[in-house]
């Protein structure tokens, strides 16, 4: 079993984050696609939620390791999440922006990777992502909980 951490979203520098996980989960589990943090913020949870340290957020963005089988698995949940009328799709086809501005990546990973551990995705500009370590990284994600204004011990 994992364990499982408490974070008050208070203790965040990112205030919309209440906004747009939900949205994000919802779309997830909607599609079926298992999926973990990565990035910057999932650095601030991991500090935060071990460590109780408050590191000043720096970037704009969210970034997401999403786990898919193949290219149609990920554009169904990009699509479910622009049809629902939250997000809009930018000019990198990973991108989607938040109705408040949020910018979420979507990085893809799993048997939709190529032998030498790419993933090439897009319509109109077709962009080809490195995903080396999102595979190896997903065994060893940490849960966090995330909580109003409550005090752990």
């Amino acid at each position: 079993m994992k364990n499982i951490y408490p974070i008050r979203l208070d203790k965040l520098s990112l205030t919309n984050l209440q906004n747009v996980l939900p949205v994000l989960v919802e779309g997830f589990n909607a599609c079926e696609i298992e999926y973990y943090l990565i990035g910057a913020l999932a650095r601030d949870l991991y500090m935060t939620g071990l460590h109780d340290y408050s590191a000043p957020r720096r970037t704009k963005d969210i970034d997401f390791a999403v786990l898919v089988q193949d290219i149609d698995d990920y554009n169904r949940l990009m699509g479910h999440l622009i049809n629902n009328g939250k997000f809009k799709q930018t000019d990198e086809p990973y991108r989607l922006r938040f109705s408040d501005g949020t910018l979420i990546d979507l990085l893809p990973f799993g048997a939709i990777e190529t032998d030498n551990r790419t993933v090439r995705i897009g319509d109109r500009n077709v962009v080809e992502l490195n995903v080396i370590g999102l595979k190896e990284n997903f065994e060893f994600t940490v849960t966090f909980i995330l909580v109003q204004n409550k005090y752990f011990n």
